[in-house]
């Protein structure tokens, strides 16, 4: 104890006051019950490596690495598992029941037919409320679109008395900054008097004035429907306000979002059979998803059917687990096979195949492979458990055979951890706009062997400096690179990959559609000139022909070529890293080793600066930087002008 404790402080000596010293010096003096010492200790220790690896080998891996030879493994069928059948419970919705253990069933309590008819009548609600409008994609000052800025002034501009953010649309914010964003844009003539917004930390609702003084909801001299009511994603279930009659409410839809979540966001306006109605407001990366429900119409009912096809993917997805953990309680209903082998290996846990399958397929792959385990420990299957497995194949046959999902044939907690990793890529998945590929314009490809700069090339290739480029076809805010301190140049056939009849602005983003950096010029003053596939092909052909002429020695090629030479963006960027050792870029057209009558080719090291590289490596989204010479010249670019 003496000996690691006097690690910590001689790591941690030369940052320590003389009266943390005279408190800490020695260990027998170290007391934990006592709070000022603890603080002191804190102060003294809380970034010293010394005591950081201390506590993570004796605590951390220790604990978070223990291994064990076998595993039991539980799920819902052993909870609702019981010897005198016996379970109950309670469910708002339906939507899952597919998903329910074979032991339980979804049941609508006695003597309450009327529940039956509870899906058709929202539906039917759903279809009444017919306006479903995009929210705008305007820019903030600083360039950018924000949903929750333009969700908040739909609210506001269509006189909403609610928000209910079923969609998630305020994510980022908390309830009170979004509530005193809506107190500070309600206009003057507005008859709602303050925001009513759920207070997490007090776990209970407040009311913010519009002059800025809030109370708990109980106490507030402000009634809800004389306020804005804010319903944030976690209140859209099971909240209730008292609103007007004949109340508006902006109702956001989400990636991904089902029937029950749609339903149960839209009960939130209790009266809406009555007077009261919803306006749905959809994120623009949904619009499209929507409008190809409805015949490219964007209405309630494309939003309705674009819900119902959700619901059943998502029940196509769970149903793998499902059946997963449906077999594993029909396997293990013997006591010799309930306790398993732990492998590790990764080719275990993670070397199965991925590859997309019908779900019914994957339900039967998944009961023969439990089978199989326990026929191979001598065991067969009881009559109950063989009458589950029926019970499972015959739902997924029935209900999800028509849907198709990707699987795999890891273990079910590498499986959910993999899930995982798709629901993450799902949610940035983001549309575009319709496009067709640009139809590229033909110029004088031999001017290359000429041309001392891409300036000399003729109008027609369009040249332009990439900080053009950017300012008009990509982000404006990587704008904040200093591209003018690099020498690169593209021409319009580079910058131009797509036509966009929808949004023909010279503006347009273009990032999603951007041409990869492959084939490129560099030119006798370093400036580096980037191409299209197309007219890197039309140019090859002319620097052959040089190369040819060059290796012959012809004067009057000679005297015309300008040390231009066309090369790929992966070889110049080795030749680059290497520091140029080899005099030229590997399979550059023509060689710097070829030789004319009056001189031999430059080396590209002697021309192409550091800085061009770096913003070369930028432009094409490179995160490794070989050189410190390299990174410098990354920070430059980065570092803000002025």
């Amino acid at each position: 104890q003496k000996y690691e404790y006097g690690l910590w402080l001689e790591s941690a000596r030369a940052c320590m006051t003389c009266d943390q010293l005279a408190a800490l010096d020695d260990v027998r003096k170290l007391d934990l019950s006592n709070d000022v010492q603890l603080q002191i200790m804190h102060s003294a220790f809380h970034h010293n490596m010394a005591a950081i690896n201390f506590w993570l080998n004796s605590c951390v891996l220790l604990r978070e690495t223990m291994q064990f030879p076998n595993r039991l493994v539980a799920n819902a069928f052993n909870l609702s598992d019981n010897a005198q059948k016996q379970v109950v419970g309670f469910a708002g919705t339906k939507d899952n029941s597919l998903l329910l253990p074979l032991q339980v069933s979804q049941r609508s309590p006695i003597g309450a037919s009327e529940l039956l008819a509870t899906d058709g009548k929202m539906c039917a609600l759903v279809l009444t409320n017919t306006k479903v409008v995009p929210i705008a994609a305007h820019a903030n000052a600083t360039g950018t679109f924000v949903l929750s800025d333009e969700t908040l002034r739909l609210a506001i501009e269509r006189g909403a008395d609610a928000l209910i953010d079923a969609g998630a649309a305020m994510s980022g914010l908390t309830n009170v900054q979004v509530a005193t964003r809506v107190a500070r844009m309600l206009p003057e003539s507005s008859r709602l008097q303050g925001v009513v917004y759920f207070e997490p930390k007090e776990a209970t609702w407040f009311v913010l004035s519009r002059s800025g003084r809030s109370w708990p909801q109980s106490s507030s001299p402000i009634h809800e429907r004389d306020a804005f009511v804010y319903f944030d994603e976690s209140r859209c279930r099971g909240a209730d306000m008292k609103l007007l009659s004949d109340a508006k409410a902006v109702l956001t839809i989400g990636l991904g979002m089902g029937k029950a979540k749609l339903m149960q966001a839209a009960g939130r306006m209790r009266k809406l059979d009555r007077r009261q109605s919803i306006l749905f407001a959809v994120p623009p990366e949904l619009v499209p998803k929507i409008c190809d429900a409805d015949h490219d119409n964007l209405t309630s009912l494309g939003l309705l059917k674009w819900v119902l096809r959700n619901t059943i993917q998502a029940t196509a997805d769970g149903f793998s687990v499902y059946a997963s953990q449906g077999s594993h309680f029909c396997m293990t209903m013997s006591p010799e096979l309930r306790l398993l082998d732990e492998n590790l290996r990764l080719v275990h846990l993670y070397g199965g195949a991925v590859q997309e399958q019908t779900v019914d397929v994957i339900v039967a792959r998944i009961l023969d492979r439990d089978l199989k385990t326990s026929r191979e420990r001598g065991i067969e299957y009881s009559s109950i458990a063989i009458s589950l497995c029926g019970e499972l194949q015959k739902r997924a046959s029935d209900f999800v055979s028509d849907c198709t999902i990707v699987a795999t044939e890891v273990e079910e907690e590498c499986e959910r951890e993999l899930e995982s990793e798709r629901k993450l890529a799902r949610k940035q998945e983001v549309s575009v706009p319709e496009s067709e590929p640009a139809t590229p314009a033909a110029w004088d490809f031999s001017a290359v062997t000429s041309a001392a700069a891409p300036s000399d090339l003729p109008a027609a290739a369009g040249v332009m400096h990439v900080g053009d480029f950017v300012a008009s076809y990509v982000d404006t805010s990587l704008l904040a690179i200093s591209w003018r301190e690099c020498d690169i140049h593209v021409t319009k056939a580079f910058a131009e990959t797509v036509t966009i009849s929808s949004s023909p602005s010279a503006s347009l983003d273009l990032a999603e559609f951007m041409r990869p950096l492959d084939a490129l010029l560099v030119f006798r003053e370093g400036a580096v000139l980037l191409l299209s596939e197309w007219e890197a092909e039309k140019v090859l052909i002319e620097m052959w022909e040089i190369a040819s002429a060059l290796r012959g020695n012809s004067p009057k090629v000679a005297l015309a070529y300008s040390s231009t030479f066309m090369a790929s963006m992966a070889y110049l960027r080795e030749a680059a890293d290497s520091g140029w050792k080899h005099g030229e870029v590997r399979l550059q057209v023509p060689r710097a080793m070829q030789r004319t009558p009056s001189e031999r080719i430059v080396s590209p090291g002697a021309i192409i600066t550091d800085m061009t590289v770096a913003g070369l490596q930028l432009l094409a989204g490179d995160t490794m930087f070989a050189s410190s010479a390299r990174k410098e010249s990354v920070k430059q670019l980065l570092e803000p002008s002025g």
